[in-house]
């Protein structure tokens, strides 16, 4: 019998993520490793023969221990995981709420959370944002900064979260600020550094705002910002345990 196990992780690059993996990886190994990269999720398929299924998983369990010790919260699920199921099953366990703001992620955000929450009360709205207009009257006294600092800053993204929790009165509020406007010059392959986006998580004790660069091709920026955001708030939740 042959039987496989996947493991998803978000993070880190593929090539990073072999580095971190010492022998797992290599041909003719058993059980064997196999690594893949979709939309930036890596999964690791580990596949064993044997007798039985039993005899199959029980084969796996120490390269799954040790992937688990390897890359530690790099992982977070299994098989059809997603990391907003990871998100939803952390904020159930702690009985925390959330509510999102996003422009650069076109509603994905609020798409896939609430697929995921859909028999659950965790996650409570999601605001999808698409000009200036909507994100000064969304930030209200706030909206000062779009003409101070511009509409794709850290300091617009850090209040569209703390806006967006205190309008709902959720335990977290996500937000995803817009991408910066392409121009000569930033595209992959281009000596000049590409431009950053900035996402955010409020909490009830602090703001946290990341950055990242749209350095990579078009088709990844939106499910790549939306997962960095989940993977922001899955972090916080776990260092809340």
């Amino acid at each position: 019998m042959i039987r496989h196990r996947r493991i998803k992780c978000f993070g880190v690059g593929e090539s990073h993520l072999e580095q971190m993996l010492p022998d797992l990886i290599r041909r003719g190994r058993q059980p064997s490793v196999g690594i893949t990269v979709h939309a930036a999720t890596i999964t690791l398929r580990i596949t064993a023969e044997g007798s039985s299924p039993e005899e199959c998983f029980a084969a796996m369990a120490p390269t799954i221990a040790t992937i688990h010790e390897c890359l530690g919260s790099l992982v977070y699920g299994e098989e059809d995981d997603e990391l907003e199921d990871a998100v939803v099953r952390l904020l159930g366990e702690r009985g925390r709420t959330l509510a999102t703001a996003e422009w650069g992620t076109r509603g994905l955000l609020a798409n896939v959370l609430g697929k995921a929450s859909l028999a659950t009360d965790e996650y409570l709205a999601g605001l999808v944002l698409k000009n200036t207009g909507a994100l000064g009257q969304m930030l209200g006294e706030s909206g000062e900064l779009i003409s101070r600092q511009g509409h794709a800053s850290a300091a617009v993204a850090e209040a569209m979260a703390v806006r967006i929790r205190q309008q709902y009165g959720s335990d977290y509020g996500l937000a995803v600020g817009p991408f910066p406007i392409a121009t000569p010059g930033t595209t992959t392959g281009d000596a000049a550094e590409p431009p950053e986006y900035f996402f955010a998580l409020a909490t009830p004790n602090k703001v946290m705002v990341k950055s990242s660069t749209v350095a990579s091709h078009p088709s990844i920026w939106i499910p790549r910002a939306a997962k960095q955001a989940l993977n922001l708030l899955r972090l916080e939740l776990i260092d809340r345990r």
